[in-house]
């Protein structure tokens, strides 16, 4: 019911409500104490059954009664240690659906320090009262909304007034850490309470509070009686004051240093590090908390135990950009050991939404040694079968030769889920919006799509059904994770040419980290997208001398799955794998329950490597035609009338025929505007030849119309080498065959060495690792070929799409 661009909500009676969430303690007091809140009670009804309200503008009656009823929780102390301030929110006044105003409310010593329209004041909201007009009819939690409202003048007021709550609890949980909290809800004579969290909300039914004056009176002495904890407010975080000595901290380091400050381009040489700019732990001034803790001060020796304070200019100038003076600055503690960190504005968010996951990565100081590290604070679903990622990293701890990201701590901020004692029947969103990100100059900081379970970044719905592709499943609870790494890395998309993509991408599937892992430790990572592979700037030592290079790096190993033989685990849970569908393989899309493999995952790369190389590269493809490939080729999916989804014919087609192409158009690369042939060309070729064999394979084992998707017809070979095209020939007839049944003795003899050999090269990563080595030997591969994102400046959404089909693979038309 309601709300259902959010998460669905759970209704119930308000004294419920007020049994569940508030302590007895905080509801032992005297009625008598309530009778002054009766001239308010009265003062509110009188605005609104005036007779010249029609001829008032909306705004101005929100106004009123914010005012009016400001004024009386101040002269009433309906709320003991609070004071507020007054919001009104509207785009445009002559507009009904656009108007409402909200009662914020701080405790009385942040007073002086909070400013309505300074959004980072929001750290310092406990709680507000959103005050609407127009009765139940533009009530955002009522369940009025049909798939046939196009016409009701009074949609749009309830989905503004949505869209208002879901930016106010955004802002709760984006500027402030917490795991819920309470609000209350105001549509004229009307009165709801509202309790929000990661899994969703949970709302009182309406009740007038003019007519029964004990309401307002009794919720807002509820909360005030309430200490941080209980209003949901995270008690590992602190907020910084501007004259602590953390807060000046920041602002130090976040300064330029030129005798520390290295320049990132791969070859150079650092700044030598004298002696005596070497940090020795040593203590520091306490914290506010009164505990001391250990920080990094200059010393004239590196004794055992000192830390480089050398940090990569990139770096600096993010964190830089991440304590502007809009953003609150906290101290968090992650760990069991409480380890404490300084964090400011957000490098990376998911998404927008209060709701799902809620990931947000930092550049945030140790302050145990001054030095820049990535911290990662997200919300895990309880029923998530995954290890956390940090138990993961643990692992490869003491594995000098994996290029993963080096663990400094991490752990859960509470053991509870979120909830307190949650409604069983806390069910998942109907829809929900595009995910949105936010970057941070070139470092790693938000490109990287939320995943499914996120509410808002749920872009595994369809478009105008409104049908959830997993049905409506319960929405579970949370548990507060915090991780902490050492590296802090650029996107896989600053890289500098062709060569150093495929080098980038050739030192994941060799012995840096996807093969060793896979080989020493028995795990798949399992979500392989162009976010989770990153270029790591290194310093390191060649014949005695230090220079910079650059190395890939897989991280977000959470979702990474047991191979070798052992039962595999499904990180989400439920029937469905958590995954980026973009980039997954197409027999894991058409199998989604189906176990991941080797194959799997380098078909994954592949078409990371593919999406880099058609945005950045020069190739055969007009400008024009970029977008819609890659939005049709990776965005893009058929779903079926029982919600199974498949690739589009894209993929399928670049597979079969060993080629990659779009709309009967070859796309091969070149070194520059006169097309001279790439050597990542070959490259291509040589894997797509693999990939081929492997499908054709898995053709002429599955029975006959198990595969759906549409079928492709024959395609021509152009720019394929002499050599390979007679097992190119072979496979792309076992890929194509209609369906018709054909002799056993036929499908034996289709079966040849080479197809074989190479659809079980796939297997290992042996192979594909002396490809891609030999590759990176040629003389011919050109330097700083990259060139402008080509798809800067168009309609391009990073947005999963849905084209309902029928049985047969053909669109459906809806009905007019």
């Amino acid at each position: 019911m309601g709300l259902h661009h959010a998460a669905i909500t759970e209704e119930m009676q308000l004294q419920d409500f007020e049994e569940q969430f508030f302590p007895t303690s905080t509801r032992t007091f005297a009625n008598e104490s309530l009778h002054p809140s009766t001239n308010l009670a009265k003062h509110l009804k009188s605005l609104l059954i005036r007779d010249d309200l029609c001829y008032v503008p909306r705004w101005t009656l929100e106004k009123r009664v914010s005012v009016s009823l400001l004024a009386g929780i101040k002269v009433h102390d309906l709320a003991p240690g609070y004071c507020g301030r007054i919001k009104l929110l509207w785009n445009n006044a002559s507009k009904l659906s656009d108007t409402a105003a909200l009662v914020l409310l701080y405790k009385e010593r942040d007073a002086s320090k909070c400013d309505t329209y300074n959004d980072r004041t929001w750290s310092r909201v406990r709680t507000f009262i959103h005050i609407a007009s127009g009765s139940t009819r533009t009530d955002p939690f009522n369940d009025e909304d049909t798939a046939d409202d196009s016409d009701d003048p009074w949609k749009a007021g309830r989905e503004t007034a949505r869209a208002q709550i879901l930016s106010a609890a955004s802002s709760m949980f984006g500027f402030g850490y917490r795991h819920f909290f309470y609000m209350i809800y105001i549509n004229d004579n009307q009165l709801r309470a509202v309790r929000v969290d990661h899994a969703g909300v949970i709302i009182s039914k309406p009740v007038d509070y003019v007519e029964d004056f004990n309401v307002l009176p009794r919720l807002l002495w509820h909360f005030s009686q309430l200490n941080d904890a209980q209003q949901g407010l995270d008690p590992t975080a602190t907020l910084l004051e501007p004259f602590s000595a953390d807060y000046k901290l920041m602002e130090k380091l976040g300064e330029d240093d030129y005798t520390l400050d290295i320049d990132h381009t791969e070859g150079t040489t650092p700044t030598p590090l004298t002696p005596r700019r070497v940090y020795e732990l040593r203590p520091c001034p306490p914290s506010t908390s009164g505990k001391t803790i250990p920080s990094a001060t200059p010393r004239s020796r590196a004794p055992q135990g000192s830390v480089d304070p050398r940090v990569f200019e990139y770096v600096r100038r993010a964190f830089e950009k991440s304590i502007s003076a809009k953003w609150p600055r906290y101290r968090l503690k992650v760990g069991e050991e409480g380890r404490e960190f300084l964090v400011a504005q957000p490098a990376v968010r998911t998404n927008e939404s209060p709701f799902g996951r809620d990931c947000r990565a930092y550049i945030a100081v140790d302050r145990a040694t001054r030095q820049l590290v990535w911290l990662k604070d997200s919300w895990r679903p309880s029923v998530e079968c995954s290890r956390p990622e940090g138990v993961i990293l643990q692992a490869f701890a003491n594995d000098p030769k994996l290029y993963v990201p080096t663990l400094v701590c991490h752990g859960y901020v509470r053991q509870q889920a979120v909830a307190q004692d949650p409604p069983a029947s806390r069910a998942a969103p109907q829809s929900a919006a595009q995910a949105t990100s936010k970057k941070t100059g070139s470092i790693h900081a938000g490109s990287k799509r939320a995943r499914e379970d996120d509410v808002e970044g749920d872009q595994v719905q369809p478009g105008a059904k409104k049908r959830s592709r997993f049905g409506v499943n319960p929405l579970p609870a949370y548990r507060h994770y915090r991780l902490v790494v050492k590296e802090v890395c650029l996107e896989l998309d600053q890289f500098t040419s062709g060569w150093q993509l495929h080098i980038c991408a050739k030192a994941i599937p060799r012995k840096l980290a996807h093969s060793r892992a896979y080989k020493h430790y028995g795990l798949l990572h399992g979500d392989i997208s162009p976010w989770n592979i990153l270029i790591c700037p290194t310093i390191t030592k060649k014949d005695d001398k230090e220079i910079v290079v650059w190395r890939g790096m897989l991280i977000d190993w959470e979702l990474s799955t047991f191979a070798h033989g052992k039962k595999p685990i499904n990180p989400s849970g439920d029937g469905e794998p958590i995954m980026s569908w973009e980039f997954a393989s197409v027999q894991r899309i058409n199998h989604p329950s189906c176990p991941n493999t080797v194959e799997d995952e380098l078909e994954a790369f592949f078409y990371v490597l593919v999406w880099n190389a058609v945005r950045y590269l020069s190739h055969s493809l007009p400008e024009v035609l970029v977008a819609p490939f890659l939005a049709y080729c990776f965005d893009t999916f058929f779903r079926y009338p029982d919600d199974t989804v498949a690739p589009t014919s894209c993929k399928a087609d670049i597979i079969r025929d060993a080629q990659l192409r779009y709309a009967n158009r070859e796309i091969t690369f070149s070194h520059d505007d006169h097309g001279r042939p790439h050597p990542l060309n070959d490259l291509v070729f040589e894997l797509l030849q693999r990939f081929q064999a492997r499908y054709a394979m898995i053709k002429q084992e599955r029975p006959t119309g198990e595969e759906r998707g549409p079928a492709g017809g024959e395609h021509a070979m152009p720019g394929v080498p002499a050599e390979g095209r007679a097992v190119l020939r072979e496979t792309q007839t076992l890929a194509t065959s209609p369906g018709q049944p054909t002799q056993p003795v036929r499908r034996t003899k289709a079966r040849t060495v080479k197809t074989r050999e190479l659809a079980r090269s796939l297997q290992s990563h042996a192979d594909v690792v002396q490809l891609f080595a030999a590759s990176a030997m040629r003389k011919d591969w050109p330097m700083n070929d990259k060139g402008v994102d080509q798809l800067a400046g168009t309609d391009y959404e990073n947005k999963r799409k849905f084209i309902d089909v029928g049985e047969d693979g053909a669109p459906l038309v809806e009905d007019a």
